[in-house]
């Protein structure tokens, strides 16, 4: 990765320290996590008292999500677009709920989710195909199952992870920065080793985390996307 990239992304993580301590307020708001200040938690005339308004309310949402299923809406171009609109809107519809079966949590639901407690929703789309073999008979026992959930993979990233920088013509750059464990890394990306140049610069690097790993197996590393 370009060095003044890593510039330009250190640069926005310290511009928005402030914005992630706001997250995280708005996260123990929710899990309803909070201590007296030490000075106020010894006094006996003092009760703690959490309110579990932010809690509830996104009880209530997801309540509602549950029960009006919210629908995809693609606009016509015109008034003879409508019947090819609803034809995407219901190819659309299918392929993320497919999409919804890859990872451990629906990533529609999780947007809803931050939707409300950020104002702010960071989605990454990947078209599976696109880092497979094109030689099917190539695919791993992993890559195979992946397929048949759907080509397309959506990932939906917490915005305290997000960094990103806009020019006079809209969107320079975005990345994530993320703390993760290295045996996640590793379980990551070893599904993308092949035989081609990509694959073998991502197996070289695995190999070297996997090296880490043999020293420290709790290690965490700051994964940069």
């Amino acid at each position: 990765m370009d060095k003044k990239i890593l510039t330009r992304i250190s640069r926005q993580y310290t511009l928005n320290k402030e914005r992630n301590e706001d997250f995280a307020a708005y996260d123990n708001m929710v899990a309803m996590n909070y201590e007296l200040p030490n000075s106020l938690s010894s006094r006996p005339d003092i009760v703690k008292f959490i309110d579990p308004g932010a809690h509830d309310a996104e009880k209530v949402a997801a309540n509602i999500y549950d029960t009006y299923a919210p629908r995809w809406n693609i606009l016509p171009r015109g008034p003879d677009d409508k019947e090819e609109a609803e034809k995407l809107e219901r190819w659309l519809e299918w392929q993320m709920k497919r999409a919804d079966q890859h990872g451990e949590t629906e990533p529609s639901r999780v947007t809803l989710i931050h939707a409300l407690r950020y104002t702010m929703v960071a989605m990454q789309l990947d078209y599976l195909p696109y880092w497979l073999p094109t030689n099917k008979s190539a695919w791993n026992k992993h890559q195979k199952v992946a397929m048949k959930k759907g080509p397309f993979c959506v990932v939906v990233h917490h915005p305290s992870t997000v960094y990103y920088e806009m020019g006079s013509y809209g969107l320079r750059w975005v990345s994530t920065v993320s703390c993760v464990p290295a045996a996640t890394v590793i379980d990551h990306w070893k599904a993308y080793e092949n035989d081609d140049e990509e694959g073998r610069t991502i197996k070289s690097a695995v190999a070297k985390i996997e090296k880490i790993l043999e020293g420290d197996e709790e290690a965490m590393l700051v994964l940069v996307d």
